[in-house]
């Protein structure tokens, strides 16, 4: 079980917003693997925010599969 969630954000229709919680560490590093990651992908462009005071990264989309998998990859 990781810490991956789809969020739906109501702004106009349904926004999806993938969610990765309960980050220990460098949240800075962890972002910009998993972003270099998706965006390698999907081949576009990824928005995504970081909430240091939280531990949370949001990205802008439906990519919890893909964030669950590299981080199982990865070895979280």
């Amino acid at each position: 079980m990781v810490p991956v969630y789809l969020n739906f954000e109501a702004v106009r229709n349904q926004r999806k917003i993938t969610m990765v919680k309960h980050i220990e560490g460098d949240i800075w590093a962890l972002e910009k693997a998993i972003k270099s990651h998706l965006e390698e992908v999907t081949k576009r462009q990824v928005v995504s925010q970081v909430h240091e005071v939280a531990m949370y990264i949001k990205f802008r989309g439906d990519y919890v599969l893909h964030v669950k998998k590299w981080l199982l990859n990865a070895g979280f």
